[in-house]
């Protein structure tokens, strides 16, 4: 089975941006503490809420390394 992980947004050949696969979310988990990610389109992020990581999408490629993750301040309106 083949998922289309991101989907690249163009409008007259400009680029705006990318939109997560709704499929992959309901599959994938944080490596940490296996709880669900929400896609933050802004940050271009996968976050985990209980862990406060951000996991970094590269190329429409989610890294989920946990040392590749940033940590998520208190202070941020995720």
């Amino acid at each position: 089975m083949i998922f289309f992980i991101m989907q690249h947004l163009l409008i007259n050949d400009q680029y705006i941006g990318i939109r997560m696969d709704s499929r992959l979310l309901e599959i994938i988990v944080c490596p940490k503490c296996k709880g669900a990610l929400y896609f933050n389109e802004s940050n271009k992020e996968l976050i985990c809420t209980l862990d406060r990581l951000g996991y970094p999408v590269r190329y429409g490629i989610p890294v989920l390394l946990e040392k590749q993750a940033r940590l998520i301040t208190t202070n941020e309106n995720n």
